[in-house]
């Protein structure tokens, strides 16, 4: 599955279709300089797949990591 996938269906349309986003809200365009996935070659779709990957393990361990920070921000004063 490709970013326009992924953002159209899984980050867009389930959630509107939950109620989380509201029914009038509409997706905003892609950035011209992000090329339509089935547009990359082999190679372009293997590393875009990769740091796509890397970025949803980074934001995988920032939640982890923050669960102790706000634990200790509560305890302040």
């Amino acid at each position: 599955m490709g970013w326009n996938v992924y953002r159209g269906e899984e980050t867009f349309e389930r959630p509107k279709e939950r109620g989380i986003i509201l029914e009038n809200a509409e997706l905003t365009p892609c950035p011209a300089s992000l090329s339509a996935w089935d547009s990359l070659t082999d190679g372009e779709k293997r590393l875009s797949a990769r740091m796509m990957e890397v970025f949803a393990a980074y934001g995988e361990q920032v939640d982890y990591e923050v669960g102790p920070v706000l634990d200790y921000v509560k305890m302040l004063p």
